[in-house]
């Protein structure tokens, strides 16, 4: 308990909550400025310089939403996804259902370094 106080109390200073999370198996970094999670649902929501990392790839957007429940994730705000080989990829929003694999991704742009 004194672990995840001192923890809190440091995302409070700094500004940002980091954690990490497993969502269908893939395990990741997340930051924000606001991260809730409902221990009941597993539902996870973040909002505000949302950063989400996992391997070499780094995603921003404001807004991140996993719904558990339904197994289904939403980012509806503008998204910035890169890795380090500089390519990037930019979408005005992102859906992904993981329980029939399809999902959609509006206004699509995609950029190579080099």
């Amino acid at each position: 308990m004194r672990r995840i106080v001192f923890s809190l109390l440091i995302c409070f200073l700094i500004g940002s909550l980091a954690a990490a999370f497993e969502i269908e198996g893939y395990p990741f970094t997340l930051s924000a400025k606001q991260v809730d999670f409902d221990e009941q649902t597993r539902n996870i929501r973040a909002r505000g310089s949302v950063v989400i990392t996992q391997n070499n790839l780094v995603l921003e957007t404001e807004s991140f939403f996993y719904d558990a429940v339904h197994h289904r994730l939403v980012m509806d705000e503008p998204i910035f996804l890169r890795d380090d080989a500089g390519r990037s990829i930019r979408a005005d929003s992102f859906y992904y259902d993981f329980l029939d694999r399809s999902g959609r991704v509006s206004s699509v742009n995609a950029y190579v370094d080099g």
